[in-house]
């Protein structure tokens, strides 16, 4: 948060582990520091959580943009955690888009669900307890 970059894309535990295919790319199938690199990591959550926590102690972090990706399943995970964000931030979900990319109308078909669904969520659904209007 200190850097002077305008955003952080948090790729956190859940998406796609890189660690995880370098350990498929390696010529020896037993590279024991891969393996264990591959089960490293915080959730978007946990990071969320974690960067609120900064945020609180320094507000000069107030003016970063977060990239909340890894781990998000479908548009209510990624509702959740843009709602509980201290911070300007979207969403990304790779592999859902992935799933649906070598037919282009399938693919603009679930874009279209995603985004109707995120509005759906921010029209009806409230976080309690959260502290935020």
């Amino acid at each position: 948060l200190d850097l002077p970059i305008a955003a952080i894309e948090l790729a956190a535990f859940g998406g796609t582990n890189f660690s995880k295919l370098e350990q498929l790319r390696a010529k020896t199938a037993d590279n024991a520091t891969t393996r264990a690199l591959s089960k490293v990591g915080l959730t978007a959550l946990e990071m969320i959580s974690l960067l609120n926590s900064y945020r609180d102690a320094n507000p000069q972090y107030k003016d970063k943009q977060i990239i909340i990706s890894g781990g998000i399943t479908d548009v209510l995970d990624g509702f959740y955690l843009r709602e509980i964000c201290q911070y300007n931030s979207v969403i990304g979900q790779a592999k859902n888009f992935l799933n649906h990319a070598n037919d282009y109308e399938e693919l603009k078909k679930f874009v279209d669900t995603e985004i109707m669904g995120l509005k759906v969520a921010k029209t009806y659904l409230q976080l309690k307890n959260q502290g935020r209007a």
